[in-house]
């Protein structure tokens, strides 16, 4: 019996695995083929048309001036989209959790999430115009003299804050829950002793939240940082996404190799964040003992 009883996670372990091997075959499989096709296409084989053969043409032409502003473009619409919608989600987690109506803000803050992203963006392009909202309570309050040019500008402002009102949802459903997995007595504790409001946000919430933090920077950055049609419809004409750059690679050019290039480059990126994160995460874990 307690040679039973000990086989029985064993099995069920066993048992869990082999459920979820068809759909992680599939998705490793499919994602692995897609990425050595790219891979493939930016040497030169698996071409669309003409012929197919190994060269390194299209990675001696690819590192130019147009690549270089549109991935530092792409990076930093990535990095500060993410990091002021998590500032803003914060204080809002904080407060919904405080709440006697948790599900209904709840409820009304994840509307964003069911608005396509091409649909929010041409709607907020009504508040960051020219003539928008914005600039109409700026101008009317004496703020500034002439409305701000926050559409198509080069520093990206329309689109920051189209991406900050799009994925604030995504992070504040992470951030909540992590803001509710505070136990009430470390809180209590910590008010009895003096540790109130920047304080407590230093010393408590953010070493037991930063963990759910990076999680929703990393979501938040790999989408904004593969965004097509936000910055497509408010981002500048130069420079472009990489998203962007890529779409006219193929369209206007028809240059595969170029195009698998921009792709490659991206999954990369990608990588690189998650390893970053990786390695973040097991600091902290080290950290916290």
């Amino acid at each position: 019996m307690e040679r039973q009883k000990k086989r029985m996670p064993v099995l069920l372990g066993a048992l869990k695995s082999l459920l979820m091997a068809p759909g992680l075959l599939y998705i490793i499989l499919c994602a692995a083929m897609l990425i050595a096709i790219m891979i493939g296409q930016s040497f030169g084989y698996f071409q669309i048309t003409g012929d197919s053969g190994f060269t390194l043409q299209y990675w001696q032409s690819f590192f130019d001036r147009q690549f270089i502003d549109s991935l530092i473009y792409s990076l930093k619409t990535g990095i500060l989209s993410s990091v002021l919608a998590l500032c803003i989600c914060y204080p809002l987690a904080v407060m919904i959790s405080k709440s006697r109506m948790q599900k209904t803000l709840l409820a009304l803050m994840k509307i964003p999430m069911f608005i396509p992203a091409l649909v929010a963006s041409f709607l907020l392009l009504n508040l960051v115009d020219y003539n928008g909202f914005i600039n109409f309570i700026l101008t009317g309050l004496g703020i500034v003299k002439e409305p701000l040019r926050m559409r198509n500008d080069k520093y990206a402002i329309g689109v920051i804050c189209i991406q900050i009102w799009k994925n604030v949802p995504t992070q504040l459903i992470i951030m909540y829950s992590a803001v509710l997995s505070i136990r009430k007595d470390i809180t209590d504790a910590a008010h009895n002793l003096g540790c109130r409001g920047l304080s407590y946000f230093i010393e408590i919430m953010l070493p037991m939240t930063i963990s759910s933090a990076l999680v929703a920077i990393l979501l938040v950055f790999i989408g904004v940082f593969g965004d097509f049609a936000i910055s497509s419809t408010a981002g500048p004409v130069y420079p472009n996404t990489l998203s962007s750059l890529l779409q006219m690679k193929v369209n206007l050019f028809y240059d595969w190799g170029q195009a698998s290039c921009i792709g490659v480059v991206m999954v990369a990126v990608a990588i690189m964040v998650i390893c970053l994160y990786t390695y973040l995460s097991r600091l902290l874990m080290r950290a916290n003992g």
